[in-house]
């Protein structure tokens, strides 16, 4: 059972950020109050406040959030891949379909392309930094990166922004982001077989 300390609870936040999320793919993000994030998350203002005490602080919260629960998806699902299967189009697969079937970022492109702008703008460096973290491993093997005419963190950036262009330029074939990302990394990233690599 769950102290009634006034001590902030994870629990109570990621209800939030939960609401944050429902809110603004059914309002937008532009004009949403945080009356309506509150609604959305099923809690007063006042307790929406003590974690969040605006807007701003609860969509750069919800950014964190969100990469990291993709890179723990990703972690998750890459324990099931044999040996033989290709890790980096895997996660390169998987972002492609995390990307065009996110509610957040579709009803951004569709109703409020600048305050996606701004916000791809700005968290730039959180969303390359969290694909670094889960694709440095499985790239620091590949052929440009072995021969030394790139780093893996150049790689990283060039990936992260072919990802964020198909984002906001996505096509209309279902197919395409994860077809598109393929040809990324068989252009750049070309990996000798060596067995699976460890994530961290």
């Amino acid at each position: 059972m769950e102290s009634s300390s006034p001590e902030l609870r994870p629990k109570t936040r990621i209800r939030i950020l939960a609401g944050a999320l429902r809110a603004i793919a059914t309002h937008g993000a532009s004009k949403l109050s945080m009356g309506e994030i509150s609604a959305a998350a099923g809690v007063s203002r006042g307790t929406l406040y003590r974690y969040f005490p605006t807007r701003d602080a609860v969509y750069a919260s919800l950014t964190e959030h969100e990469v990291e629960r993709y890179r723990a998806r990703i972690i998750e699902l890459l324990e099931t891949i044999d040996e033989s299967e290709d890790a980096i189009q895997y996660v390169l697969d998987e972002t492609a379909r995390y990307m065009r079937a996110h509610p957040v970022l579709n009803r951004l492109r569709e109703t409020d392309m600048p305050l996606m702008f701004e916000w791809l703008r700005g968290e730039f460096p959180l969303i390359r930094d969290g694909l670094l973290g889960l694709m440095g491993p499985l790239l620091k093997d590949t052929s440009l990166v072995v021969s030394g005419q790139v780093s893996v963190g150049q790689l990283v950036d060039w990936i992260t922004r072919a990802l964020l262009s198909m984002l906001i330029f996505p096509s209309p074939e279902a197919d395409d982001p994860a077809e598109g990302l393929g040809t990324v990394y068989r252009l750049i990233a070309q990996a000798p077989q060596q067995g699976r690599r460890t994530l961290s």
